[in-house]
């Protein structure tokens, strides 16, 4: 499930498949990762809850650099319950990513 609500956000997708772990593909350990060039902050975690297959991840954007990962999850799961009643226990990895900065 996939939705955009702001147009301007759109390239956000870039990051799709980017932002979980890319040396450890365990389900539901989501890393926190600062976007400093977008003024944003992500959570962002393998899923297997929909997709069994592979490569399938889900993504929470917090237009915050300073958020605390325990305060981008908890919006995570106030504005997503529906995506948030489908997941086993998600946690957090330590320690977080390193900020990233868009290209382009």
């Amino acid at each position: 499930m996939r939705h955009i609500y702001d147009r301007t956000l759109q390239k956000l997708q870039y990051f799709d498949g980017k932002l979980p772990s890319q040396n450890d593909t365990t389900g539901y350990v989501a890393s926190i990762s600062r976007l400093g060039g977008w003024g944003m902050s992500a959570l962002a975690f393998w899923d297997y809850s929909v997709d069994k297959r592979g490569g399938c991840n889900s993504v929470f954007y917090a237009p915050s650099l300073t958020i605390t990962p325990e305060e981008l999850m908890a919006g995570a799961k106030q504005h997503f319950p529906e995506v948030w009643a489908r997941l086993p226990e998600v946690r957090l990895a330590v320690p977080p990513l390193p900020t990233l900065r868009p290209t382009a």
